[in-house]
């Protein structure tokens, strides 16, 4: 199948010329028609053509003009140029754009027939090229996979890669310096018409959005798969001691944003496993075992964890009951979500949605109603001004305390104490 575009503002010749190519049998073709350039770049901007057959003289864009578009964009659509009389100059030009054919409008049916069999003739030689070219590119990439998977199998046996693998996959991690490790694993998906490509589109995204995190700083980087998991080792080109904590910060801070948009495009939970220190390229086939065995106890919540070796991962019910009494231990100070995580080795994002899935309530207001039953009863049962309960219950500034008072209870800390009928601070 070839699409042909005619372009003439000549509307007769346009006509005549899609007629015609309406009528032939030699190929199968599907024919458009437009009567100025213009609407020619339009419709070559919503469907490529094969063939484009186009007068040179037209106002407004001009056959050249279009014809400087197309090479840019598509350079390997042919193009035959109408033109009713001798202008070499014309003639000239647009040769130098490639992929040229040149016709007067004089010419009978069966020079233009010609002119197109060669014209199709070099599409389907461009065509057969690209496939070649693709089945060549689709074979290298399969070679370089199986490299680099063959390659991360050394590393998690614990042995050193050649210099000739390492040379071919510009492996460039240092193997003398620490490396951050992460391993990627979605969860078994049930046999379905789309398992696989949904397995498969979801490490591209994960792979991608780490490239792209990773682009703009100085950080060296490997993958490889094994075991239905993808293993990423990571580490700062520079030797500065703040180079490794900052690369940490900036990957598990991003995590959860990998996780959702990987969910948003297909449906499915990956967990994702961050080594808590930097570890020796030595250690990371342990680690690597800690981590598959956490990742197959994690499997169906998605989990985001920081995993230190021979420390078993930690238990989800417990670290939210730990978080629990923290906040009620401490409810008077200045307790973040941030401080908690990092305490149980958590994303802050996924503790968030563990606590509120656990509790019922998200971290804010599980904090705010422990203030305020604190501040109730300071209200209920002393005489304290309620800026001294503001600051005894963690709230801080009174303001702050009256908006949060007011949400929950729809009046005033002063109107509720009035209420229960307490007296007046004396």
């Amino acid at each position: 199948m070839y699409r042909i575009l005619v372009v003439d503002d000549e509307r007769t010749i346009a006509d005549s010329i899609y007629y015609l190519l309406l009528r032939q049998t030699q190929w199968e073709t599907e024919v458009l028609r437009t009567y100025d350039g213009e609407s020619a770049w339009e419709l070559l901007t919503h469907c490529k053509a094969d063939l484009i057959i186009s007068d040179i003289c037209m106002p407004g864009l001009d056959g050249l003009a279009l014809a400087r578009n197309v090479r840019k964009a598509w350079p390997q659509c042919q193009i035959i140029f109408l033109t009713g009389y001798r202008n070499f100059e014309h003639a000239y030009e647009a040769l130098q754009l490639g992929n040229v054919r040149y016709l007067l409008k004089t010419s009978d049916y069966d020079q233009l027939l010609a002119l197109m069999t060669e014209s199709l003739a070099a599409v389907d030689e461009l065509r057969a090229r690209f496939t070649q070219q693709t089945l060549l590119q689709a074979q290298i990439n399969m070679a370089f996979s199986l490299l680099r998977n063959d390659l991360c199998e050394h590393l998690l046996q614990g042995k050193m890669p050649g210099v000739a693998v390492m040379d071919e996959l510009a492996f460039d991690i240092d193997l003398g310096r620490s490396v951050l490790m992460m391993l990627y694993r979605m969860p078994p998906l049930p046999k379905e018409q789309d398992a696989a490509w949904k397995t498969d589109h979801a490490q591209k995204l994960f792979l991608h959005f780490l490239y792209r995190l990773l682009l703009d700083h100085d950080i060296q980087w490997f993958y490889g798969e094994r075991d239905g998991a993808l293993i990423c080792l990571l580490q700062p080109r520079t030797l500065t001691g703040t180079a490794m904590k900052e690369l940490q910060g900036l990957v598990w801070e991003s995590l959860s944003d990998m996780q959702a948009l990987i969910e948003q495009q297909t449906g499915q939970i990956p967990t994702m496993l961050f080594s808590r220190e930097p570890v020796s390229v030595a250690d990371v086939p342990e680690l690597y075992q800690d981590m598959m065995h956490a990742a197959a106890q994690y499997a169906a919540q998605g989990a985001i964890l920081k995993i230190a070796m021979q420390e078993p991962a930690v238990n989800i019910q417990r670290a939210v009951r730990h978080a629990i009494r923290y906040i009620y231990r401490h409810y008077t100070e200045d307790v973040s979500l941030l401080s908690l995580a990092d305490a149980v080795h958590m994303n802050t994002a996924y503790f968030s949605r563990l606590f509120k899935k656990e509790t019922g309530k998200s971290f804010v207001d599980f904090l705010n109603n422990v203030r305020m039953e604190a501040a109730c009863r300071l209200l209920r049962d002393t005489y304290m001004k309620v800026s001294e309960i503001a600051e005894a219950t963690g709230f801080g500034t009174p303001k702050y305390f009256h908006v949060v008072f007011k949400r929950y209870l729809h009046t005033t800390p002063a109107q509720w104490r009035d209420q229960l009928g307490k007296a007046k601070v004396p």
